[in-house]
């Protein structure tokens, strides 16, 4: 089965980067192919209508566009001469440009499901949560939105192969195994290692100590042991179902002296991990970013994010 992957493109640096990535993901995936997409900047719905109103309005309207138009295509063609120049083959390469017809993250968004694809990759720009708050950006208007498509994040150069997979039992975090494994079927990475922290009371109410917080971290522990037990079950039949066997997944469990997302990032380091995947939300909703994923996000560095819905 073709893996189609989206790329989105605008021609800074941050969307190289993402070009770069793709590239060196064709070496090692099978059947995967890349569509590149360039949504064109638009003018205000009410200066076009000003524009329509005389011939010559609508002739200069008619040049902007046009204009916006062989921008996107040059854009494209120096990406596809990229991912070719590095290895990607010419026939596993389509483009595409539109004009803005809402705004970008909305119009990605409907052009990655309407064509089903199996994930949209960006360059990482502004998704710090000051930034968001204060200009909002592409890449942050995605992670909130997308409720069907993964979401990849590159940030700078990515060198290690390694991919760790962040799991807590959750109905989230089996998608991000069952995303894993179907992009990865068929090749691996150097290393995959499912890593899984396991949660305290502070965790669930950081501002209320209790005087029996030991007691309640001892029951949160065994519960949470039976939870990802079962867990586990699940996650290696979707593997053994791609054709993995279990010595090809190390499974990684232990405890955290921080806040569950710190302990992700600190543990991802350690294991030179190149690709870190994440569910959106820990509690398997796809309808906000979840505090686990978005500090993975904001804090991880020269490394890439696979966000799962």
């Amino acid at each position: 089965m073709n893996k189609k992957v989206l790329i989105g493109v605008d021609g800074s640096i941050h969307a190289r980067h993402a070009v770069q990535y793709a590239a060196e993901l064709y070496q090692s995936l099978r059947d995967v192919s890349y569509c590149l997409i360039h949504i064109q900047p638009t003018i205000s719905r009410y200066l076009a209508d000003e524009a329509e109103k005389t011939a010559d309005g609508r002739v200069k309207l008619e040049t902007i566009h046009k204009k916006n138009h062989a921008t996107a295509i040059e854009l494209l063609s120096e990406c596809r001469e990229t991912l070719i120049r590095l290895g990607v083959k010419t026939g596993d390469i389509d483009q595409i440009t539109q004009p803005r017809k809402h705004d970008v993250a909305k119009d990605l968004l409907d052009y990655a499901e309407e064509k089903n694809v199996c994930a949209l990759l960006v360059g990482r720009r502004g998704i710090s949560y000051v930034t968001e708050m204060m200009m909002g950006s592409v890449t942050s208007e995605l992670l909130t939105r997308t409720k069907l498509i993964p979401i990849w994040i590159v940030d700078n150069h990515v060198q290690s192969r390694n991919i760790v997979v962040a799991v807590d039992g959750s109905p989230g975090s089996l998608r991000a195994v069952d995303h894993v494994s179907f992009m990865q079927a068929g090749s691996k990475f150097d290393k995959i290692t499912f890593l899984h922290i396991i949660p305290k009371f502070s965790d669930f109410c950081p501002v209320a100590p209790v005087k029996q917080e030991e007691e309640i971290d001892a029951l949160i522990k065994t519960s949470n042991q039976k939870c990802t037990d079962h867990f586990y079950c699940e996650a290696i039949k979707i593997l053994q179902r791609a054709g993995y066997s279990q010595d090809d997944i190390e499974f990684k469990r232990f405890e955290h002296r921080w806040f569950i997302g710190k302990a992700l990032v600190e543990e991802a380091k350690k294991l030179n991990a190149g690709t870190i995947v994440v569910g959106k939300s820990g509690s398997g909703q796809a309808d906000h970013l979840g505090k686990v994923a978005r500090y993975v996000i904001n804090k991880t560095v020269r490394s890439a994010i696979w966000l799962v819905p």
